[in-house]
C-alpha cells in the first residue's frame, strides 16, 4: 500500500468510495484554513515527545 501518492493519482481516484485520504500538517490551522474534501486530520505532531502544536 502506498502512503505517498501523486496529484495525478489522486485525481484519477477521487470518486473512490473507499478513497481515505489524511492531512498531515504540522500546525492544526493549516486543516481549518484549507484541506482537500473529505480529507481526514491526523496531527501527528502531538505524538511527539517534547513537541506541542507550534512545533517547539
Amino acid at each position: 500500500m502506498e502512503l505517498l501518492v501523486s496529484t495525478e493519482w489522486l485525481a484519477d481516484q477521487f470518486s473512490d468510495p473507499g478513497l481515505k485520504i489524511i492531512e498531515t500538517s504540522w500546525k492544526p490551522e493549516g486543516y481549518r484554513r484549507a484541506h482537500i474534501d473529505g480529507a481526514l486530520q491526523l496531527p501527528w505532531h502531538s505524538y511527539l515527545k517534547g513537541i506541542d502544536e507550534n512545533g517547539e
